[in-house]
């Protein structure tokens, strides 16, 4: 492992013990650097600490669509929703003015090098808000995107499904999800990239507690 070794973490959702154990695994790894693709807040209880959390770490954060929607969401303590764990309103009512802010001031994309390489951090895809890119791209379509947007690889969230797919010159990779799990498997995801050897290389992990909620639970 190199010193250049960035980690990859995507769609915490305010669920601090997720991220605490996941950042945890990071640091056990010796992995000092990192980004996130997004989707800090809502769904999840503890969206402030999140927050803070994150931004402690001085790691750049695109903005995903649910720090998006909270951040145009206005304080109702009145609202029907507002009441309940998770929503944007109940949410809105647990985070500062100052979180609101950062969260609103999140750029869509971001970028960092990993030694030579080109890295871009997105949340649905590179091409903003509402192009999301999916699962299912090949090789081929990651190697244009990567062009396109002249970078050498491509970091995504939103799907919550861990992947990685690379093609000719260009890498596309999702960590998963850190905050929200599935009935069999409540373990987060992160992943990572690395220089090595005139390469560059990426892989993904699973943190060894079941600490992700199940979505709408």
């Amino acid at each position: 492992m190199s010193a250049q070794r960035l980690a990859l973490i995507a769609d915490v959702h305010a669920n601090l013990a997720a991220l605490d154990a996941t950042l945890a695994a990071i640091s056990s790894a010796g992995i000092a650097r990192g980004a996130v693709a997004g989707d800090l807040v809502t769904r999840g209880r503890r969206p402030e600490e999140v927050v803070r959390r994150v931004r402690a770490l001085g790691w750049p954060v695109a903005q995903g669509n649910t720090d998006r929607k909270l951040a145009a969401t206005r304080r109702s303590p009145d609202h029907p929703r507002a009441g309940q764990p998770g929503s944007r309103r109940w949410s809105r009512l647990r985070v500062t003015n100052g979180t609101v802010d950062y969260l609103a001031e999140l750029p869509i994309l971001a970028r960092v090098m990993v030694g030579p390489w080109r890295i871009l951090i997105a949340h649905e895809g590179p091409d903003g808000p509402g192009h999301p890119l999916g699962t299912h791209l090949d090789g081929d379509e990651v190697d244009a995107l990567a062009a396109r947007h002249e970078v050498d690889a491509i970091v995504v969230g939103h799907t919550h499904q861990p992947q990685i797919v690379r093609g000719a010159t260009g890498l596309l990779i999702n960590p998963g999800s850190v905050g929200e799990g599935t009935p069999s498997e409540r373990r987060p995801s992160w992943g990572w990239l690395d220089s090595e050897d005139g390469r560059l290389i990426a892989g993904l992990e699973r943190v060894p507690a079941e600490v992700a909620d199940l979505r709408g639970q």
